[in-house]
């Protein structure tokens, strides 16, 4: 089965928005994931370019105080790729900040169960969710 992409509701910002640059969310199996694009990516004379790719987890954390777990601090990954295009110390390159699972995040990112607590031990489903789901429908949907 094919994911399709489809639009997430308006982000909720509790507080001032920091979000930088050409930033889309979708929602893949129903998980958040923003992309942020580099600068000229629309541009026709960029229409045949391919850009690298990174993803970054805990997405809600990448680009925007407002929506990071710890409130208002952000990772400031977007900023830092826009510098470092700028100053040619890396060729553009699209983000992907794919968001935690909440409650489900140490199970998503941890290979083995935790026999005490009960938790844990998801990694290669999430894992293969991302090769096999998300990273295809992003290869998809952007050059």
């Amino acid at each position: 089965m094919i994911p399709t992409l489809a639009p997430v509701p308006a982000l909720v910002v509790a507080a001032p928005c920091t979000l930088s640059g050409d930033i889309r969310a979708l929602a893949v199996s129903g998980r958040t994931v923003l992309v942020r694009l580099p600068r000229g990516y629309d541009s026709p004379t960029n229409r045949d370019r391919r850009y690298p790719v990174f993803y970054l987890l805990d997405g809600q954390n990448v680009f925007d105080g407002a929506t990071s777990f710890i409130g208002g601090n952000e990772w400031r990954a977007d900023e830092t790729a826009d510098a470092l295009e700028a100053s040619g110390k890396i060729e553009p390159v699209i983000l992907v900040a794919v968001y935690n699972a909440g409650a489900n995040r140490v199970n998503e990112y941890t290979p083995a169960k935790d026999i005490k607590n009960q938790v844990g031990g998801g990694a290669d489903a999430y894992g293969k969710w991302m090769a096999e789901t998300l990273k295809p429908t992003i290869d998809r949907a952007f050059r």
